[in-house]
Parts: structure tokens; sequence; C-alpha cells
């Protein structure tokens, strides 16, 4: 028994192994698979940067800058308005005439007088393309500088949506009253506490402004406005999606667009220019408001312009050498 369990085991014994294919040596690597690679990496870069593309687009896509407006509106830049830092009150600032805020409003104060071939618009539509980009602002402080300058200037408040001068909360008087009745025209024009300056608010807000601005009354109102006053301001309503500001511009001999940094897109932007123009609008340029202020801008103008600053400045000074030939010298 125990002699055929070992004769048995010995059948178990490994078979020789036979060689059936030689092995090949590989030409190149399994791993990494470069032609695979670089086309999935073109692909993935490609997907890639055009995402890239268009975030950017997205983000650059708006108005920030003087050259944006000039470069992407084709428009040219009559001033630039420096948002107030945090803390500056706009009363205080404005208050200031040696102020950056009120250096930037004279600038343009001085770019409007060559606007026209007249000088300053007799009469001159202020419009944006959304609320909230400081329109009114530059409105009131035009008629103002206009105003002390010695000319009769009347500020009309024509964004009857959304008025900014409110002088009567029942708003018994205004252009929108002005324009639904026969009444004369000065009963609708209130005075102001500036100087040669009035001021013709909304009115009571209609359910059709665009109706009413596009009617004989207001143009014959134009007409009487602009042989009573020397110049015209009107604080025109946005733009965007209201038919108001073609028919007003119609009406005026310039439009000055405002448009505050970093909130309209060029597409929007353009729209509204281009059907300005459509109805014969004169945009005389664009002012940027709350622009950037260049690094050490604010503390240029504050050294300049300190009081002490300009004291020890002028003890400094010394005449040129040729000022004595410019003197009289006592005869007449």
């Amino acid at each position: 028994e125990r002699y055929n369990k070992i004769d048995l085991a010995g059948d178990y014994d490994t078979p020789p192994a036979n060689i059936v294919d030689l092995g090949q040596v590989p030409g190149a690597p399994f791993s990494p698979n470069i032609p695979r690679n670089l086309i999935l990496g073109l692909i993935f870069g490609l997907g890639l940067g055009a995402a890239l593309a268009f975030v950017y687009q997205t983000i650059t896509d708006t108005i920030r800058s003087a050259d944006d407006i000039r470069e992407k509106l084709g428009l040219p830049v009559l001033g630039i308005i420096p948002k107030l830092k945090s803390g500056e009150d706009l009363s205080e600032e404005l208050s200031n005439p040696m102020s950056l805020l009120s250096e930037a409003y004279l600038s343009l104060m001085a770019t409007m007088q060559f606007s026209t071939n007249s000088g300053f618009p007799k009469a001159l539509l202020i419009t944006s393309t959304l609320s909230s980009e400081g329109k009114s602002t530059t409105s009131l402080i035009l008629a103002k500088q206009l105003g002390q300058q010695g000319k009769k200037v009347l500020l009309i408040d024509a964004d009857m949506r959304k008025p900014s001068f409110i002088v009567d909360e029942r708003g018994d008087i205004g252009l929108a009253r002005l324009l639904i009745s026969r009444d004369p025209i000065g009963d609708h024009i209130v005075g102001t506490a500036l100087e040669n300056l009035s001021l013709m608010p909304s009115g009571p807000m209609p359910p059709n402004p665009a109706q009413l601005l596009n009617s004989y009354r207001m143009e014959n109102i134009m007409c009487e406005l602009l042989k009573a006053y020397d110049h015209v301001i009107v604080d025109g309503p946005p733009s965007h999606g209201f038919a108001d500001t073609a028919l007003l511009g119609a009406m005026c001999n310039g439009v000055l667009f405002a448009i505050e940094s970093g909130k309209i897109r060029k597409n929007q932007a353009l729209d509204i220019i281009s059907r300005l123009r459509s109805n014969h609008n004169n945009i005389c340029g664009a002012v940027l408001t709350k622009g950037a202020v260049a690094a050490g801008a604010y503390d240029y103008s504050s050294a300049y312009n300190n009081q002490d600053d300009l004291d020890s400045k002028r003890k400094a000074l010394k005449t040129h050498e040729l000022t004595p030939t410019l003197l009289f010298t006592g005869q007449d």
C-alpha cells in the first residue's frame, strides 16, 4: 500500500515546459502615449482657453476708463469725475473749491465751452444708460456754474418716472402738469437759493411720459424757454428702455452722456448711442463718473491746495530775472 502511494505520487511530477514563442522586446514604452496625450491636451486646452476668454470678455466688457469711452464707444471724453472716498460727503466736497471733485467739475465746465461751435450748448440734455450714474448731480452742478458766470439758467427735471428734484410732494407744478394744461410757463418754474438758477420740477408722474414729450406743446415750451433763458439744462431720464431721451435730445442742441465707471457694458452703451444718433441727437461727448483716481492724486491735490503749504510756497518764490523789464517805471 505504501509502495502504491509512492508510485501514485510519482505520476504528479511537473511536466517539462515547452517554448511556444520567443518574447519580443517592445519598440516603444506602453505609457505615456505621447500622441494621444498631445491630442487630449490640445482639446482640453482649447476648451479651457475659450472658457477663460469668455470670462475675461464678460469682466472687461464694461466701460471703466476714459480710454474705454474713446476706443469702445468712439465718443470724446469731456470730463472724469472721481469717486468719493469712504466717509467723504458730496456737499462738503463741492463746497470746497479746491477739492478734487470741484476741480473735476470745473474742468468739465471748461471743456463743455468747446463742445459746439457756439460754445456751451444753449439747450443741453444730460442722460445716462441706467439710473444712479451721476447725471442729476452733473446737471445741477453745471447749471450752478453757469449761474455763477452771470448766465440766466433753467434746470428742467425731465425724468417724470423717477424725479430727482422734488419741491412739492403733491406735484401740482412741474413739466408734466404744464404739458397737460394751458397754464403759463412761469407758473411751473420756481426760484432757487443758487444765483441766477431757476428750476422746473417734473410734476406729477404721468402714465405715458413719452407721449407727452412727443407733442407740439413740448416743442413750443422749449422754444419759449430758450428765448427767456441763456441756457436750459435738461436732466433727462435714463436712455435704456425709454424713448423719452431721444425725444428730449431732438429738442436740444447738445447731449452729454454720463457713464459710471464699471457699471455699463459696451453693447448697452453702443445701442443707446446708435439710437440717439438715429434720432438726430447731437452727442457732444461723455463724462466718466465715479472714476478711479490715480494713486497719489488725492494726496497731491491736498498738498497742492493746502493753504499753509501755498503760503510757504509763495514765500519761497523767486521772481524771474526779466520781471523788472515788464514793470512800469512810474511814467504814464
